[in-house]
């Protein structure tokens, strides 16, 4: 969920959800563990500041060249809703990083580097 085995598969090379299809057909997924690179890679969860009609986001130029895979689950014109739990996102994305310290400093920012614009 939250394309979190995409963002391991981006950091690392692991490929979990290859590995998990392996083993529940009962095939060796071993090979699928394998770390084959290190790169700080995130997932992140969009949600909206504010309630009201999804129009699109806003995103930051800095952290727009840092995606690498971007779901949005609403289309433009349907609800969302003011963050209040999990079930109040709208979408997810996944990053990658030159730094750990890169990443940090920008997911402490991402309400004002990821806006969802609604009206």
């Amino acid at each position: 969920g939250n394309l979190i085995s995409d963002a391991l598969k981006n950091a690392c090379g692991v490929d979990m959800t290859a590995a998990s299809i392996k083993a529940c057909l009962g095939d060796d997924y071993t090979d699928e563990l394998k770390k084959r690179f290190d790169r700080p890679a995130a997932s992140y969860v969009i949600h909206s500041l504010k309630t009201g009609r999804y129009k699109g986001l806003d995103i930051d130029p800095d952290i727009k060249s840092r995606i690498a895979l971007t779901s949005v689950f609403v289309k433009e014109g349907e609800p969302v809703h003011a963050f209040r739990n999990a079930g109040d996102s709208i979408g997810a994305m996944v990053m990658e990083f030159d730094s750990l310290e890169q990443m940090n400093g920008m997911l402490d920012s991402m309400w004002e580097r990821v806006r969802v614009e609604v009206e």
